[in-house]
This record gives structure tokens, sequence and C-alpha cells, in this order.
């Protein structure tokens, strides 16, 4: 996956098509614990769903969420 930053627009190539979420975070997060459910859920409130078709594009706007406490 690559991530490209212009402005205040990312783009991500190579994606696999499939269901995601997507947010923005202002603050730092923990990038190994979000495959923790309890620690992700938080996020997800937040988050944006986006489905990727194969060869298409999509196109969402972010709201911040707040990153979650440290446990």
């Amino acid at each position: 996956m690559v991530v490209f930053f212009a402005r205040t627009e990312f783009y991500l190539d190579n994606v696999r098509p499939g269901d995601y979420y997507a947010f923005a975070l202002q603050g730092s997060f923990n990038s190994d614990e979000m495959r923790n459910p309890m620690y992700a859920r938080p996020y997800l409130e937040g988050a944006k769903t986006v489905r990727l078709e194969r060869g298409g594009t999509a196109a969402i706007t972010l709201t911040y969420v707040k990153a979650a406490p440290p446990h």
C-alpha cells in the first residue's frame, strides 16, 4: 500500500477490494494495538465505512476521531 499526501487529500494505491473503515486522527495512537477490538472500537465508532471494488475508486470526507487514552 502506498500513501500519497497532497494538501488535505491522500491517495492509496493497490488496495485489495473489500470493506474498510477510514478515519482521521488528531493525536497519536498505538498501531500495534489496532488489531485488538477493544482498543479499536472507539476509533471505529467515529469511522466512515467504504467499499472498494476491483478497478474502482472511492472518495470520502473524513472528520477527526479522538485518540483512545493509553491503557
